[in-house]
């Protein structure tokens, strides 16, 4: 069987609640939205300046009391995170911790 090669990465999808909460986190990072949500499908498109995209799924509980993939002892299959590099570490945590996104 032929393999496939992989060119690059397209986008990573992230189901979240919190639209609001979500576009301040990632704006902080330096993503920007560039559409949606779209009329049939809860997706927000976001963007950094390197090309990055990632698809906030806005469909998930509005109150999670855990994050079913990371803080229940059965370990469902689904993506645990999303790393990035940045420039600057302390810049990054003064950054979101301005938005109050951390302490």
């Amino acid at each position: 069987m032929p393999m496939v090669r992989t060119l690059e990465l397209s986008h990573i999808g992230i189901r979240v609640s919190q639209l609001d909460a979500s576009l301040a986190f990632y704006g902080a990072l330096g993503f920007r939205h560039v559409s949606g949500p779209f009329e049939n499908e809860p997706v927000v498109i976001l963007q950094n300046q390197a090309g990055a995209e990632i698809n906030l799924i806005v469909n998930a509980p509005s109150t999670p009391t855990t994050n079913i993939l990371m803080d229940i002892e059965l370990k469902h299959p689904g993506i645990t995170h999303v790393a990035y590099w940045v420039d600057d570490l302390e810049q990054a945590r003064e950054t979101l911790a301005s938005h109050g996104i951390i302490p």
